[in-house]
């Protein structure tokens, strides 16, 4: 009657990564280590510490999934998403959209970079990036020169009054 029935550990640990990557709508972790201990007692009835969840984290590199979901920004969707695939195949999914936005992104920068070294007569990327710096450098110049221009000859107005000489006194 007061018998535990077996649980398998991948079992426990699947459940406890589960919890561990679930993000609240701001796009923190739902649970605690601690919450999440209490979680899996309520579950599995059998006690597991919040020490040993940081274990698994470290080991199964958890921590990792997490912040990259954080850095691209995926948890707050994940947050919302009621789709029924496990969290860490939610943050996989939506960190791989990110990152193959950003190489579209990168494609047509470069794109763009191409047309205009071809549209401006450059021979190669190397001459287009020596052309830039000239022409920075010519810029920097000019804009130097206006300046010193403008602070050494700025116009004085003298006001001569004739018929009258300090000197003649």
């Amino acid at each position: 009657m007061g018998r535990k029935k077996k649980v398998d550990k991948e079992e426990i640990i699947e459940y406890a990564k589960e919890l561990y990557l679930t993000p609240n709508k701001d796009g923190n972790h739902q649970y605690s280590l601690r919450e999440i201990s209490t979680k899996i007692q309520q579950k599995f009835n059998t006690e597991v510490h919040y020490t040993t969840i940081l274990k698994w984290i470290k080991k199964h590199d958890w921590e990792r999934i997490w912040d990259e979901g954080v850095r691209y920004g995926v948890a707050e969707l994940i947050a919302k998403s009621k789709e029924e695939k496990t969290k860490e195949e939610q943050f996989k999914e939506q960190i791989g959209k990110v990152k193959s936005n950003k190489a579209i992104m990168d494609i047509n920068i470069i794109k763009l970079a191409y047309n205009f070294i071809i549209e401006n007569g450059f021979q190669s990327t190397a001459e287009a990036i020596r052309a830039y710096e000239t022409a920075t450098k010519s810029l920097q110049n000019n804009d130097l020169i206006e300046k010193l221009t403008q602070e050494v000859y700025e116009p004085k107005i003298e006001i001569v009054i004739k018929g009258f000489d300090d000197d003649d006194d």
